[in-house]
């Protein structure tokens, strides 16, 4: 029989569970877990609302379940925009956390467009007196279609 090297932290981590998954929910996240939580926690935040806090936010608001002070350094970006912090929590307990990134959908971006006063800026580069809203929905779609595609 093989023994693990590490010991069991899977009772450790699943005390923080529920309060880790009330903060994410708090601030419009799905939490999911994955992996078999012997020397790490691997968590996975999914946006689940319209308009959820940044994952910085977010960050900090499981930090503060975690009774971690300071968060060294910048997220790692992982594939699809996925952002991840690694949260050590003692010794040898780690919180890796990922989060996934809000899509906005056409509608969204062509709202910030409107209501953000960005329009006066994009006539003045433009070179137009004035754009329509359904230059905006045009200019709207070209940011989507980028974000699709990774660009």
């Amino acid at each position: 029989m093989k023994r693990n090297k590490h010991p069991e932290f899977s009772p450790f981590y699943a005390c923080f569970l529920p309060r880790l998954k009330e903060a994410a929910n708090k601030h419009g996240y799905a939490l999911a877990y994955h992996g078999s939580m012997a020397t790490d926690l691997d968590l996975l935040c999914v946006p689940w609302v319209d308009e959820p806090s940044t994952p910085e936010v977010l960050i900090q608001e499981m930090s503060k379940v975690l009774r971690i002070e300071t968060i060294d350094g910048d997220p790692e970006v992982k594939p699809h925009g996925r952002l991840a912090w690694c949260l050590p929590i003692c010794a040898n307990a780690v919180f890796d956390v990922s989060v996934m990134p809000v899509q906005k959908t056409v509608e969204q971006v062509t709202r910030i467009i409107i209501n953000k006063e960005m329009m006066p800026a994009v006539c003045e580069d433009s070179g137009q007196a004035e754009w329509s809203t359904g230059e905006a929905q045009k200019l709207a779609e070209a940011i989507c279609s980028r974000e699709t595609v990774g660009e």
